[in-house]
């Protein structure tokens, strides 16, 4: 007989035997003229109000056996409520354990998702919520999750899954729903299965993978990669990039961070085009030179669709769905996303 089976035979013999000793008291005491106990249901509001430890005093046993049934039932009380108080504490704890575990799931969306926690996705959600995002940190680690919601209390949720990549996952992270999901696991295979599976389960959502091969970009990108992060070329290119031009390399750095909410540090942020953006319509020549204007904001690129266009000519024009590349500076952001009606990002 397994535990839970055995729980529930322990607890119905239990029963048994408390209901038959109210029978026996009220048998007993129900023949004495003196007794208040003189039916079941008498019997039942004693033993509740001993189980309690109220003690009104309107309900006891007179009678000699009707006291030592009564005396049997008052230690046997004693256990059950013990017994009884450990099991509600039991569950109470249950119930605190999974909610911490992110079982009962996240009413966050456009949120991003991170899959997988170490160093790196720490320094991730780092420069993520300081640009005001909300992040759903998924890992197999029970005590990474519970280290988690201590170390950011705000704007992370963690949730834990035996699979991160399992149905349960995908709805308690809301995946579906994230704006981004980021693959964050350091082994190659481990990343792929990961990532053929949450494709599965999200078919639109846009995933983006660190790899360590980089000769197996192509194989991601079939496999419904949206965007490869090739960590160690990136890190060969700012490494070569500090070698012969340290002052690029340092600025490169220092626009891929986020640049916080002051004047002086600044990074590359993007803005989605809608029908109410004041930039909607025009020409990227104008556009360069108003958001310069109005925004000390410094306009580098422009993204229609998937295709990044670096610098186009000037005639180039602004459409609803486009991503505009901002260089801009802490304040700016703000007035930039009133001004846009968006956060940026995507």
């Amino acid at each position: 007989m397994n535990f839970g089976k055995r729980k529930y035979w322990i607890w119905g013999v239990l029963t048994a035997l408390f209901f038959l000793l109210l029978y026996l008291i009220q048998a007993v005491e129900s023949q004495d003229p003196n007794s208040s106990i003189k039916n079941m249901w008498d019997a039942f509001w004693y033993s509740i109000v001993t189980l309690t430890t109220v003690g009104y005093g309107d309900s006891f046993p007179v009678t000699v056996t009707g006291k030592i049934l009564g005396l049997i039932l008052i230690f046997m009380s004693l256990g059950l409520l013990s017994v009884l108080i450990g099991n509600i504490a039991s569950q109470i704890n249950r119930y605190m354990e999974r909610k911490r575990l992110g079982f009962f799931g996240t009413n966050e969306t456009n949120h991003i998702v991170i899959i997988g926690w170490n160093d790196i996705g720490r320094l991730i959600v780092e420069q993520v919520i300081q640009a005001g995002q909300s992040v759903v940190v998924v890992s197999e680690k029970k005590e990474a999750i519970e280290r988690l919601n201590e170390d950011y209390p705000e704007r992370v949720f963690g949730v834990h899954g035996e699979k991160v990549w399992s149905a349960e996952s995908v709805e308690r992270a809301k995946m579906n729903e994230a704006s981004s999901i980021y693959i964050n696991v350091s082994d190659d295979s481990a990343a792929l299965v990961t990532l053929i599976n949450i494709r599965q389960h999200c078919a639109n959502a846009q995933i983006v993978v660190r790899l360590t091969n980089t000769d197996l970009k192509s194989t991601f990108l079939n496999a419904g990669a949206t965007y490869i992060i090739p960590e160690q070329e990136i890190s060969s290119k700012l490494a070569a990039s500090f070698l012969f031009e340290p002052e690029v390399a340092l600025f490169t750095e220092d626009l891929i961070t986020t640049a916080g909410d002051d004047n002086e540090n600044f990074d590359l942020q993007q803005y989605r085009v809608t029908e109410s953006s004041p930039v909607a319509g025009w020409d990227y020549g104008r556009a360069f030179t108003e958001i310069k204007k109005d925004y000390n904001a410094i306009l580098v690129g422009l993204s229609k669709g998937q295709k990044l266009h670096k610098n186009p000519a000037d005639d180039t024009r602004i459409d609803n769905g486009d991503y505009l590349l901002l260089i801009a500076n802490g304040a700016s952001q703000g007035q930039l996303e009133k001004a846009f009606g968006v956060k940026q990002g995507r």
